[in-house]
């Protein structure tokens, strides 16, 4: 077995169906299997799997979050690779191949990522540096909206890509320190060295943990600009502000946490108190209940003082 995909559903609705029929059709080229990990999704979308028999199901009761439901997988998969894809993806072209072709060109290469192309053809960018504490206030406090990333990129971003990934072109295949889970394919060696995704990380973050490890354990995260897929975001978690807020800001703090000392710790903290606060604040005087219950809570998250939030 060359590759094994594997998928972590959770409510993601027709665009499952959407990804694994894009699987079934150009995927032919590779001996591959397919494994859906469903975190007990609620909205039929496991219904397509009648039309996909060889997907095999590994069906959990409970939202077990993603980083665990990626290690289930990842300990039933037989394949030399791992092809880590997400419901809300779209394969268009031999982009299977093409990853393994490149991680076998690459020997150093642990991860590789393709690049990310959203539904009207637009780039999503999808590999990165670490996060700073500059892009934790941004992310926190909302500042790319006010950061003409499109502009700059196209003028600039030959030289702003080296410090914000958000920036570069995509175009130039390279190491990078970490690429979007979305579609992320990690070769068994990397595994077996490891372990597994960090389940601390219910969602977000774990991509960022996983890497960084990988590059700690001697291997190369690479981009390849010439394996593209189509990745409707957000397929899975919507809108829904404990999902898009509160486990995000969790997962931030869980990551400085982990890999950093107190000062860089303390700091991520007072980011998230401060920007927490005024994120409510906001929220206050638009009237949204939704918001100012997950700003709230993230308010919380910052004086908790268990690592693991």
């Amino acid at each position: 077995m060359e590759l094994s995909v594997i998928i972590v559903n959770y409510n993601a609705g027709p665009l499952l169906e959407v990804c694994l029929a894009s699987i079934q059709r150009f995927g032919g080229d590779l001996a591959l299997e397919v494994l859906v990990v469903d975190n007990a999704s609620a909205d039929g979308s496991l219904e397509a799997l009648r039309r996909f028999p060889q997907v095999r199901l590994i069906p959990n009761r409970d939202n077990r979050g993603f980083a665990a439901a990626v290690n289930q997988g990842l300990a039933a998969a037989a394949g030399r690779y791992f092809l880590l894809l997400n419901p809300d993806t779209e394969v268009v072209s031999r982009v299977f191949r093409a990853l393994v072709a490149f991680a076998e060109a690459h020997p150093d290469a642990g991860v590789v990522g393709p690049r990310l192309r959203n539904p009207d053809g637009s780039l999503q960018t999808s590999a990165y540096r670490f996060p700073t504490l500059f892009q934790a206030a941004g992310t926190v406090l909302r500042l790319q909206r006010l950061v003409p990333v499109s502009f700059l990129r196209a003028r600039l971003g030959w030289w702003l890509g080296r410090y914000f990934g958000q920036l570069d072109p995509h175009v130039t295949a390279r190491p990078v320190d970490y690429v979007t889970g979305a579609c992320m394919l990690i070769r068994r060696e990397v595994v077996e060295r490891i372990g597994g995704f960090d389940p601390r990380f219910f969602l977000y973050f774990e991509e960022k943990d996983f890497c960084l490890r990988a590059g700690q354990a001697g291997w190369r995260v690479w981009f390849d600009p010439a394996a593209e897929v189509v990745h409707h975001i957000g397929g899975s978690s919507g809108d829904r502000p404990e999902i898009t807020v509160l486990e995000r800001m969790r997962s931030m703090r869980s990551f400085y946490d982990k890999h950093y000392g107190w000062a860089r710790r303390l700091a991520v903290r007072a980011i998230l108190f401060a920007g927490g606060l005024l994120r409510c604040a906001g929220a206050a005087v638009t009237g949204d209940g939704a918001a100012l219950s997950a700003w709230a809570g993230v308010v919380g998250l910052a004086l908790r003082t268990s690592r693991n939030g």
